[in-house]
């Protein structure tokens, strides 16, 4: 094998064959710290595992609930409380090649909001403490 001189100016091109990606879904710790339950939690890293890098996911709430593995009715409730909680975005669109709108859900970059409560809430005492309190205010509702 040759390897180019030093007086070569030589371009490179870096390319990856499998990204890391492709096995795992990152969640930022807000996302826990406003999950009302695992249902929340786990509606929202199905809704980012099928969005992926583009950050846009067309199922059906119908395979949501078997992806989430929860009932039709759960998916709605957690979909619309992490809507309201600004953990998910959402429009109807018309997806090519259909007739039929459908609810689009998009990941909202949350990233610089998790960062700034992780900091607030470094220990495990504070995170619970937090959580506690939420868990309150949803009570009291």
């Amino acid at each position: 094998m040759k390897y180019p001189t030093k007086s070569e100016n030589t371009i490179h091109r870096i390319s990856e064959e499998k990204s890391d990606k492709a096995y795992f879904t990152q969640t930022p710790r807000l996302i826990w710290a406003l999950s009302r339950d695992p249902y929340d939690y786990i509606l929202w890293n199905v809704v980012k595992d099928v969005a992926g890098e583009e950050g846009e996911c067309y199922l059906s709430t119908r395979t949501l609930a078997k992806m989430g593995m929860m009932s039709v009715g759960k998916v709605v409730d957690c979909r619309d409380y992490l809507i309201s909680a600004g953990l998910l975005m959402w429009e109807m669109k018309t997806p090519r090649g259909c007739t039929q709108e459908v609810m689009h859900l998009k990941i909202v970059d949350i990233w610089q909001q998790s960062i700034e409560w992780s900091k607030e809430h470094k220990s495990i005492s504070d995170r619970l403490q937090f959580k506690e309190e939420l868990i309150a205010k949803i009570k009291d509702r």
